[in-house]
């Protein structure tokens, strides 16, 4: 059995026994293929994104000041650093800054060496700092505390 169209000049053929999709299921076909493409692409991109976060590396060693004092008159900073990160900090050069409010650098000392500092040690370090300019006694500086691998911590002191 054949079907003419009845609507322009041409004609239709198609045989009887086959049947076409209605509109309404390929609708649905061509919904239900985009919500399954945009799922992995979301499995995808969330397992993607999460897997780099979760490696991101952790602190292994961290260093706190717990005390601090710096003398205006020979600019002698003597400062307490205690290791309370989890790896041992090996021996090296442990660098001390000194900054104003204001954040300009009045101070530094890069050369003062140290054993190893184990996890839960405290460290007295004991220092002159080269100064930029003058240290003035009743002043607050900052004094910053560097590692030999390179983690750091900074403290206010009133200059005596």
């Amino acid at each position: 059995m054949v079907k003419k169209d009845t609507i322009g000049d041409g004609v239709f053929m198609m045989p009887a026994s086959r049947k076409a999709v209605s509109p309404l299921i390929a609708t649905l076909l061509l919904v239900l293929i985009s919500i399954a493409a945009a799922s992995l692409i979301y499995v995808f991109a969330t397992g993607y994104i999460s897997g780099s976060a979760g490696q991101r590396p952790t602190a292994q060693s961290q260093i706190v000041i717990e005390a601090a004092s710096l003398n205006a008159t020979n600019a002698n900073v003597t400062v307490y650093v205690r290791n309370v990160g989890q790896q041992e900090i090996p021996s090296g050069n442990w660098s001390i800054y000194l900054y104003d409010l204001n954040g300009t650098m009045v101070g530094y000392n890069v050369t003062y060496t140290a054993s190893s500092l184990g996890p839960g040690s405290l460290l007295q370090i004991n220092a002159t700092v080269t100064s930029t300019t003058t240290i003035t006694s009743g002043r607050y500086y900052d004094v910053k505390v560097v590692s030999p691998v390179g983690t750091f911590d900074v403290v206010r002191v009133k200059a005596s």
